[in-house]
């Protein structure tokens, strides 16, 4: 009987990414993680579920801030 295999990295940051611009993916990711990374043909296994149920609003919020800084900043030339 084959393994069940995590969720990629480049799957988890996806959603991550995802979730960052759409709050209302990110609200139920947040609420129900398990069922929304199935909905979106994800087959997570415990580990996952326990990594996005760590995540809060905060998190989401203080990473959208630094990506918008980060690209105001390299819009401005600042790199």
């Amino acid at each position: 009987m084959p393994t069940k295999k995590n969720m990629t990295y480049a799957q988890i940051a996806k959603v991550l990414e995802k979730a960052l611009k759409d709050s209302q993916f990110r609200q139920r990711l947040l609420a129900s993680p398990e069922a929304t990374l199935r909905a979106e043909g994800h087959q997570p296994d415990q580990s996952d579920i326990k990594f996005f149920m760590s995540l809060g609003a905060e998190s989401f919020s203080a990473a959208a801030d630094r990506i918008n800084k980060s690209r105001d900043g390299v819009a401005a030339g600042e790199v």
